[in-house]
């Protein structure tokens, strides 16, 4: 989940997480983190095993702005 093109909004020069964070701020941001976490753990048994608890930690690191996309809290 680094930079894949999919992601990438056509004409602009950033990706669909640039626009989310934007729109929602950083504590609205922090709380959409927040969900997709639970939501990756909760359905890694059910679905994609690791690759989800992998996409839980991506979030993780967005939360704590470990992912160099955002500012550290």
């Amino acid at each position: 989940m680094n930079h894949p093109k999919h992601y990438q909004l056509e004409g602009l020069n950033c990706e669909a997480m640039d626009v989310i964070r934007s729109i929602l701020g950083d504590e609205g941001f922090r709380k959409y983190c927040h969900g997709n976490i639970i939501k990756y753990i909760l359905r890694s048994d059910k679905k994609n095993g690791d690759e989800d608890f992998k996409k839980a930690r991506y979030y993780i690191n967005e939360y704590l702005g470990e992912n160099g996309t955002g500012d550290k809290n």
